[in-house]
C-alpha cells in the first residue's frame, strides 16, 4: 500500500495522528453540548453607527496578509453583479422549498439536493478524521478567541471541545496509486479520473460550519491533469454546499440537524472575495481588524459579501436543505480578522429562521 500526501500552494501539513480513515458512512459517538446561543449578534460587541461619513474614508494602514498588500477594493461591475447575486439569494432563501422549485422549474418539485454523506463513496470521496494540528489548532487558526467570546467551543472534539474537523478528498490519499492515477465509476456508470480535489471543514453541534480549506474538482483537476482537463470529468457531487451537507450530516447528531446558526470561512485567498470585503470595508470608512465590522442583509455590502465565492455556498446550501434545516436565511456579514500568524481575513455569517415563507413575485 502506498501512503502519500498530496501538496498544495497552502502548504498542507503532513496528518499527525494514527486513527483509521473514515470510509464514509462510519457510525460515530456523539458527546454533544447542549448549551446554544440564539442569537449571535446580540453577543458582539460591534456596532454599525461607528461608521465614519463616505468621504472620510482612512488611509489603510494594516496589512490583511502579513507579506502581501491590501487588496485593491472591487470595482463597479464586480460590486453591482455581486449585489444583484446576493438580493436574489437572499430572495431564495425566503421562499419555501415548492415555491423555489416552481422557479426553476424541477421535475421533481424540489430544490433538495441529492448528494450527502451516503454519496461521498459512490462519487469517488474519502472522509477522513485525521486531520493534522494544523486544522484542530483553533488558537494557531486565529478563531479560538472570536468562538469563546460568542460563548461557542473554541476547541475540537480530541482537545475537549465540541468541534469535529474533517478532510474529504476526490480520491483515496491511502491507495496503492497515486491519485492522479486513480479513476472510479460513479452511479451513471461512466468511467473517470479522481481530481483530487481537498475539502477541510469542521461543524459542532452548537450550530455551526467552518471552511478551512477548498480546493474544487475543476481547480485540482485542471492542476493534476493540465494538459487534457475535461469538465466532464468532474463527479456530479463537487460543489461546496454538498460537502458541507456531508460533513453536517455525517457528525452532527438528528437532534441538532435543524440548529444551524452561523457559517465561518477563514484564511481567505480568494482575490474576488477580498476585494468585495475591501470595498464593503471602504463603504464605512472602516479597516479590516479583529474587533470586526458588521453588515446587515439590508446593505448592498451585506448582499455583495453573500455572493461572494467564499459566501455563495452558504446560501446554497440552506436553499437546497429546506426540507432539513427548514426555512433559514443570513441575517448578517461579519468581516474580521482573525488572529493567527498571517493576520488572514475572515468571514462569519449568521443565521436565522424565516418565521414566514415569502411568495415570489409574480415576474421573478
Amino acid at each position: 500500500m502506498r501512503i502519500y500526501f498530496l501538496v498544495f500552494a497552502a502548504g498542507l501539513p503532513a496528518f499527525s495522528d494514527a486513527r483509521t480513515v473514515i470510509q464514509v458512512s462510519s457510525d460515530l459517538t456523539q458527546n454533544s453540548s447542549n448549551v446554544f446561543n440564539d442569537n449571535l449578534s446580540r453577543l458582539l460587541p460591534f456596532d454599525d453607527d461607528d461608521a465614519a461619513p463616505a468621504g472620510s474614508l482612512p488611509t489603510p494602514q494594516r496589512r490583511w496578509y502579513t507579506e502581501e498588500p491590501i487588496p485593491e477594493p472591487a470595482n463597479d461591475d464586480v460590486w453591482t453583479r455581486h449585489v444583484r447575486k446576493g438580493t436574489r439569494l437572499l430572495a431564495e432563501m425566503s421562499y419555501s422549498d415548492a415555491t423555489l422549485a416552481k422557479k426553476y422549474s424541477k421535475p421533481d418539485n424540489t430544490m433538495q439536493s441529492p448528494y450527502g454523506d451516503q454519496s461521498l463513496k459512490e462519487w469517488g470521496y474519502t472522509m477522513d478524521d485525521r486531520v493534522s494540528w494544523k486544522y484542530r489548532n483553533f488558537k494557531g487558526l486565529g478563531i479560538a478567541k472570536f468562538l469563546k467570546r460568542m460563548g461557542i467551543s473554541d476547541r475540537c472534539r480530541e482537545e475537549g471541545g465540541t468541534w469535529d474537523p474533517a478532510s474529504i478528498t476526490h480520491g483515496d490519499p491511502y491507495g496503492e496509486k497515486w491519485i492522479e492515477e486513480q479513476t472510479y465509476k460513479g452511479p451513471d456508470g461512466k468511467l473517470r479520473r479522481m481530481t483530487g480535489a481537498r475539502f477541510h471543514m469542521a461543524v459542532t453541534p452548537e450550530g455551526g460550519i467552518m471552511t478551512q480549506y477548498l480546493e474544487s474538482p475543476w481547480v485540482s483537476l485542471q492542476i493534476m491533469h493540465k494538459a487534457n482537463a475535461k469538465a466532464t470529468e468532474l463527479p456530479f457531487m463537487r460543489y461546496s454546499s454538498d460537502i458541507m451537507w456531508a460533513m453536517w450530516e455525517h457528525f452532527v447528531p438528528e437532534r441538532y440537524i435543524t440548529q444551524i446558526k452561523y457559517f465561518i470561512t477563514i484564511t481567505i485567498v480568494n482575490p474576488t472575495t477580498l476585494a468585495l470585503m475591501r470595498r464593503a470595508l471602504d463603504s464605512v470608512g472602516k479597516e479590516l481588524t479583529t474587533d470586526g465590522v458588521k453588515f446587515s442583509m439590508d446593505t448592498d455590502e451585506g448582499k455583495a459579501l453573500l455572493a461572494s465565492p467564499n459566501g455563495a455556498g452558504f446560501a446554497h446550501f440552506l436553499n437546497e436543505r429546506k426540507l432539513q434545516v427548514g426555512l433559514k436565511t443570513i441575517d448578517f456579514a461579519l468581516v474580521m480578522q482573525c488572529e493567527d500568524e498571517e493576520q488572514s481575513p475572515c468571514l462569519v455569517f449568521e443565521v436565522t429562521k424565516v418565521q414566514t415563507p415569502t411568495p415570489p413575485p409574480e415576474d421573478d
